[in-house]
C-alpha cells in the first residue's frame, strides 16, 4: 500500500475528512520521516513554527511572488504579485478542555510552464489546494497529504542523420519516458501556550536580548549603544 501512512510506517489512528491524515505518534513519525531523508527519499521543505491567539489565524509561505501586469483605468498599467508555492494556513479554536479545533488549508501552485506569460500578458497557474477540519488534543501530530505532483517527460537520444530518417530513423533513435510523482506531505503539532506561560516566555527572550546587547557593548566598547 503506498498511503503515506504506511510508507511511513506507522499506525492509522485517525482519518480526517479529505486529505489522508492521522494524528499522535509523533516520535516515530520523526525517526521516519529522518530515515526518508537519510534515503534521500524525501526533502525537508521547511520547519517553521507559527502563533496565533484561539480564533485567529496563522499563515506560511514557502515560495515567491511574480509580477502580473494588467490594464488599470484610463490607460494606466497596474503591477500586482501574485503568491506561488507552498502555502499553509491554520485557524484553531482551543476548547476548554484544550481540544483544539481548527481548518487547515494547504495549497501548492506555480507557474504553468505552457503558460508562462511575458510583456502585458499574465502567467498561468497551476494549484492544488485542500482545506480540512479536524479535532486534535494539544501535542498531537496531524499529518496531510494528497497534493501530487506529477511530471511526465521524455527524452530523445539519437545518431545525428540516421535518427531523423523516415521508417528505420526509429531504429537509430532511443526514446526514454520518466514519470516523476512528488507528493506533498504536510505535519503539524499544535501546542497551547497559557498566558503565565508566555508571560515567562517573552521574559526568557528579553533577557537573551538583553545578554546579546550587553555582549555586544562589551566587544565595541560602545556603552551609549541603544535598541529600540
Amino acid at each position: 500500500n503506498n498511503a503515506p501512512a504506511f510508507v511511513l510506517g506507522v499506525p492509522l489512528a485517525a482519518k480526517v475528512a479529505g486529505p489522508l491524515g492521522f494524528l499522535g505518534l509523533a516520535s516515530q513519525i520523526n525517526s521516519a520521516i529522518n530515515l526518508l531523508v537519510a534515503s534521500r527519499n524525501a526533502i525537508i521543505l521547511a520547519e517553521p513554527t507559527l502563533s496565533t491567539r484561539s480564533g485567529g489565524k496563522a499563515s506560511f509561505l514557502a515560495g515567491g511572488e511574480v509580477p502580473v501586469i494588467s490594464s488599470g483605468s484610463l490607460g494606466s498599467t497596474d503591477v500586482e504579485y501574485k503568491e506561488f508555492g507552498i502555502l499553509l494556513e491554520i485557524e484553531p479554536i482551543v476548547g476548554h478542555d484544550n481540544t483544539i479545533f481548527a481548518k487547515i488549508t494547504t495549497e501548492s501552485s506555480a507557474i504553468d510552464p505552457d503558460r508562462p506569460g511575458g510583456g502585458n500578458t499574465p502567467p498561468g497557474f497551476i494549484t492544488r489546494r485542500t482545506s480540512t477540519d479536524v479535532r486534535m488534543k494539544d501535542g498531537e501530530t496531524l499529518v496531510m497529504s494528497g497534493l501530487i505532483d506529477r511530471k511526465l517527460s521524455e527524452n530523445v537520444t539519437k545518431l545525428p542523420f540516421l535518427g531523423d530518417l523516415p521508417i528505420i530513423g526509429a531504429f537509430f533513435r532511443n526514446t526514454v519516458t520518466d514519470n516523476d510523482d512528488n507528493d506533498l506531505v504536510i505535519f503539524v503539532t499544535p501546542t497551547v501556550i497559557e498566558n503565565d506561560v508566555v508571560s515567562q516566555h517573552n521574559q526568557n527572550l528579553i533577557d537573551k536580548r538583553r545578554k546579546m546587547i550587553d555582549s555586544f557593548k562589551k566587544s565595541t566598547g560602545q556603552e551609549d549603544l541603544i535598541l529600540d
